[in-house]
């Protein structure tokens, strides 16, 4: 490093230094103002470091403090992007570490069987008036258009069909508990 480098880093030092105890407590204030107390210390260390390390020309000293703001004013900024992308990534790093429920196949077996048996025994028509509304979420109109039949006639129909299916859960109830 040449001597005249050296010497222009030394008193670029100097000013900063000097700033550092003049104007860092106001740095400070702003920080805190802006982002929360923890880190406000890592606003003022970077807003420092950037200016020692910035090859731009130093304001004159009545100029320094708003130049400071304006460095102060990026680093809080950063900061608060950071966080954002931290928090986001903490999110989605925690939906996919989280521990993927394993379904209880002993009563999804049941359960399947129990749906199963209560379709077979409905007339076909009901069933697949049945699967429209519950399995395809469908409204009665729309599964109306598909079987065919008016709105009316499915309204009916699915009236009966529930009540059909109730009582059947309500004869089944204990022969088909869950675990």
């Amino acid at each position: 490093m040449s001597s005249v480098r050296a010497a222009v880093l030394e008193q670029r030092s100097a000013v900063v230094g000097r700033w550092f105890r003049q104007y860092g407590p106001a740095i400070k204030r702003y920080a805190i103002r802006r982002v929360d107390h923890e880190r406000s210390d890592e606003v003022v260390s970077d807003v420092f470091a950037a200016v020692l390390a910035s090859r731009s020309a130093l304001p004159p000293e009545g100029e320094a403090l708003p130049w400071l703001y304006a460095f102060a004013r990026h680093k809080a900024l950063e900061l608060h992007a950071s966080l954002g992308r931290q928090a986001r990534l903490s999110t989605r790093l925690q939906a996919h570490d989280q521990v993927q429920q394993v379904p209880d196949t002993a009563f999804s077996v049941t359960s399947r069987a129990w749906v199963n048996e209560v379709l077979d025994q409905l007339p076909d028509e009901d069933a697949e008036l049945l699967r429209l509304v519950v399995w395809e979420d469908l409204d009665t109109a729309a599964a109306s258009k598909v079987l065919g039949i008016s709105p009316g006639a499915a309204r009916v129909r699915l009236h009966r069909i529930r009540r059909r299916v109730q009582r059947q859960l309500a004869d089944s109830k204990n022969s088909w508990r869950t675990p």
